[in-house]
């Protein structure tokens, strides 16, 4: 092991004042500073004596004794007069160091161990006789007490004192100090270890030696044991002990805290409460073991070492549980006077230990959505798992009991899945007020579980019911507000635009629901819910085809940290489907995969499934499995049976869209048709894909006339004007309108350049795209060509679609339900040589010669579904 240099405390020493003391607990490093300070003049010619004191030690005789025999021992000579009376004439044994008082060199007397010197008298001698000779210094390395500064002081005898607090380690020489003793330490535990031990070094080493090289986590159990069994009895009696348990319920201490507590503990307990009150902070702070940290906003504030503060916290828990409880609930409202909100998880984590439920209640009802920018840790240490009591009490807790319940019971590794799993719990605070609408405390509560109502209604599917309960919760809110009763705070209304937001999009309803997420955005711009709300805003802009915007709100998004949040996955799951979606756009394989996979696997099954549908679908068509998408889309709609319910919802025309899509894309036209007949008027989302699939069927006029009519329509998107213009060319040049075709593509090239959007590209053949290009006189960029040109087709060329007639359609039908030919003829009233006639025919057009063949066949097709 190599010393380590301490410059600076060297320096100070070398002042060699009459009296030098090293006053610190144990561990501090001043008995290994003293002795490389006097080696040092020893080399240079100074007389050292080193004295380890002990209870044996403690009379003047007895010191005086050990005094000179240890000058002796350094080479001092042997003129002293040892068991001289320390009562004669000499005074205070003025003669009882003759070897000291004899010399013509500097003499320095160090005394290790010096609190075990309980006599005053001692300290009396020895500083007597610093202060009768020039060339004599006393070095003192004591722990918590020592006589030889106040003697000093009595007698005017200059004396210079380094405390624990000088004698600390500072955080940038942590590093220096732990390869010394043989520790590499990994990035950032300077600064992990410094906050354990502070500046202590025996706990810092302690805590090195016990820590594997593969550990994750510093191992404290050796240094709290050492603190523990050795450390805290020396703090001093019992009133100081139970003081310094107080001073470490909070994380730290100020001066208004402090009081906060001392007051308190006055208050119950008069007795165990004293005079030293005042000065413990300055006694701790000066012994090192309390540190002062500035704060130029609120002034000084002082903490413990991490170990230190569990030891003392503990010890002060199991000697007075009901005393620590109380104080607990003192920080906390304390805290809560203060009006700090940078300090409002450590005030959570004070009411919780308190059991103070009427302050959490009171918080949660006044911060409510503010605190989803707690950790996860954080908001389920205070709001997981809550008595029975404490609920029933006090109904506000119920919903962020719920919520941290959820938070405790996901991980945090798949953000879409706790984003599902939290808003469950959610959903189910709405299905209970539902139900027992009575059950709120008061105004502020009820709006809040009328929020989670709305959610709840919206995850069943009852789309109208939870657009309605948002105008319920307006004129609550407005009633609220002309009573003067309760303002509505920033992040709480911010919230509520967010979920009206999500219920109007979910019900289609696009344009209101923009309107209120940038409502939602512009309350709360820098918290959680601004993120989310940026987040949405940018899905929403992403899937229209309106790049920019969503660039825009992204970059609004990601200017808010909500890493670390516990409810981060609210906003990070909207991000990445957006950052997606703008990777599809580019034709960016990996970006899209890195975007998905940042999802989780649960954004399936989150509030924002048909996204993620869209989203995977979207994936599979350009690089992925059709097939096995189609069987993903399949899932994901039999988990949301109930929101497929409402056709005027989003999910529907979502799911029809993306298995029409998908069938298609591997040649099964006539189960996509299947899927949107008599869908494509009702929903325009679904105009594209009916239009693609005329034009794969072969039907060009109609796929014309439908890419026509839908391309300026009102409610058409950037994206689908994009798709639609492309159709329009390619169709008009297969129909030899190369007019149209040119000023199609012309349009549309406008469009994707401004909406970097390079999928409508790869509609038409290659072919067919060099004929547009080379028509219209445009030229895309090398980038823009290079990752077309690698792309593989999407949908088939064309692909034969098997038409049948009514006739031959209700003889097909029949042929399921009936094995012969007269079972079917009976069945449609119909003679026998008619059905045969029509299943001749059926079986040529689906190319089979056999009832079997002919039902596989048309099942595969969807041309036996109702």
């Amino acid at each position: 092991m190599r010393l380590v240099s301490r410059d600076r405390l060297l320096r100070r020493l070398d002042r060699t004042a009459p009296l030098t003391v090293l006053r610190a607990p144990p561990g501090f490093g001043k008995t290994t500073l003293a002795a490389h300070w006097l080696t040092r003049l020893r080399q240079q010619g100074a007389v050292v004596a080193w004295l380890r004191a002990d209870a044996a030690l403690d009379s003047p005789a007895a010191l005086a004794q050990a005094v000179n025999a240890a000058l002796a021992r350094a080479g001092a000579g042997a003129d002293a007069r040892p068991g001289a009376d320390p009562g004669s004439d000499a005074g205070s044994g003025r003669d009882d160091l003759g070897v000291a008082a004899s010399q013509d060199r500097q003499v320095l007397v160090a005394v290790d161990d010096a609190h075990h010197l309980t006599d005053p008298a001692v300290a009396d001698l020895l500083v007597d006789a610093v202060a009768r000779s020039h060339d004599l210094h006393l070095v003192v390395c004591s722990d918590w007490q020592e006589r030889f500064t106040a003697a000093a002081q009595r007698r005017g005898v200059d004396t210079q004192v380094i405390t624990g607090a000088e004698l600390s380690v500072p955080v940038d020489r942590v590093e220096v100090w732990a390869q010394a003793w043989g520790h590499e330490l990994r990035p950032g535990w300077d600064v992990r270890l410094h906050e354990l031990a502070g500046g202590w070094l025996l706990p810092l080493r302690q805590v090195l030696d016990a820590t594997p090289s593969w550990s994750d986590e510093p191992d404290i159990h050796v240094a709290v044991d050492h603190l523990r069994h050795s450390v805290l009895p020396r703090i001093g009696d019992r009133a100081k002990l139970a003081l310094a348990g107080r001073l470490a319920v909070p994380e730290q201490v100020d001066p208004g805290l402090a009081a906060a507590l001392v007051g308190h503990g006055a208050a119950a307990d008069p007795g165990r409460t004293d005079a030293c009150s005042a000065t413990v902070i300055p006694v701790l702070e000066s012994h090192g073991v309390l540190w002062r940290e500035h704060d130029p906003e609120s002034g000084s504030r002082w903490r413990f070492p991490g170990i230190l503060r569990r030891v003392l916290l503990e010890a002060h828990e199991q000697d007075a549980p009901e005393a620590a409880r109380r104080d607990h609930q003192a920080v906390a409202r304390a805290l809560r006077g203060t009006g700090d909100r940078r300090r409002l998880p450590e005030l959570l984590r004070h009411a919780r230990r308190g059991e103070d439920w009427a302050l959490l209640a009171q918080v949660w009802l006044e911060e409510s959505w503010q605190l989803l920018e707690l950790s996860a840790e954080e908001f389920s240490t205070t709001f997981a798992g809550l008595p029975e009591r404490a609920r029933s009490e006090h109904p506000a807790l119920h919903l962020p009991a719920s919520l941290a319940d959820a938070v405790a019971e996901t991980p945090a590794t798949d953000p879409a899945h706790r984003a599902r799993f939290i808003m469950r719990h959610y959903m189910q605070v709405g299905l209970d007020h539902l139900a027992d609408p009575g059950q709120a405390g008061g105004t502020q509560d009820a709006v809040e579980r009328m929020i989670a109502a709305m959610v709840a209604l919206r995850g069943e599917g009852r789309l109208q019911e939870a657009l309605a309960m948002v105008g319920r919760v307006e004129q609550e809110l407005s009633r609220a507000r002309q009573r003067n009763r309760w303002g509505v705070r920033s992040i709480q209304s911010a919230w509520f635009h967010v979920q009206c937001g999500l219920t109007h999009l979910l019900a289609g309803e696009v344009a209101e629901a923009v309107a209120r997420l940038t409502k939602g955005y512009e309350t709360s711009p820098t918290g959680l819910t601004g993120a989310q709300s940026a987040a949405l805003l940018a899905l929403v802009h992403a899937l229209g085809g309106a790049h920019d915007d969503a660039r825009r709100w992204l970059s609004r998004h990601e200017a808010v940290d909500v890493s670390g949040w516990w409810a981060q996955s609210l906003a990070v799951v909207p991000a990445r489907l957006a950052g997606a979606v703008l990777a599809l756009d580019a034709l960016d394989e990996a970006r899209t995969e890195e975007q998905l996979a940042a999802c989780g696997w649960a954004a399936g099954a989150s509030e924002l499934w048909p996204a993620h549908l869209v989203v995977l679908t979207r994936q599979a068509l350009l690089f992925g499995d059709p097939f096995a998408t189609l069987a993903r889309i399949e899932h994901v709609a039999g988990l949301h049976h109930a929101e497929l319910s409402d056709p005027r919802g989003l999910g529907r025309p979502v799911v029809d869209r993306c298995r029409a899509a998908l069938l298609l894309a591997v040649g099964e036209v006539n189960q996509a048709r299947q899927v949107l007949r008599d869908k494509s008027d009702a929903a325009p989302w679904l105009r594209a894909p009916a239009a693609r699939i005329e034009l794969v069927a072969g039907d060009v006029e109609q796929a014309h006339r439908m890419a026509c009519a839908a391309a300026w329509a009102p409610r058409t998107t950037l994206r689908e004007r994009c798709e639609f213009l492309v159709l329009t060319a390619v169709t008009a040049l297969a129909l030899g309108r190369s007019e149209e075709a040119v000023s199609a593509f012309s349009q549309a090239h406008t469009l994707c350049r401004g909406t970097r959007n390079r999928e409508p590209y790869l509609t038409p053949t290659p072919e067919q795209l060099q004929l547009l290009l080379e028509l219209t006189g445009t030229v895309l960029d090398e980038e823009t060509a290079s990752a077309i040109a690698a792309m593989r087709r999407v949908y088939p060329e064309q692909v034969a679609v098997v038409e049948l007639s009514p006739r031959e359609t209700a003889v097909l039908r029949q042929m399921g339900r009936h094995e012969t030919a007269a079972g079917v003829a009976r069945a449609l009233s119909v003679s026998v040589n008619t059905v045969r006639k029509q299943m001749v025919s059926v079986y040529a057009k689906l190319g089979v010669h056999d009832r079997a063949s002919a039902l596989l066949r048309a099942e595969r097709l969807g041309l036996l579904e109702d």
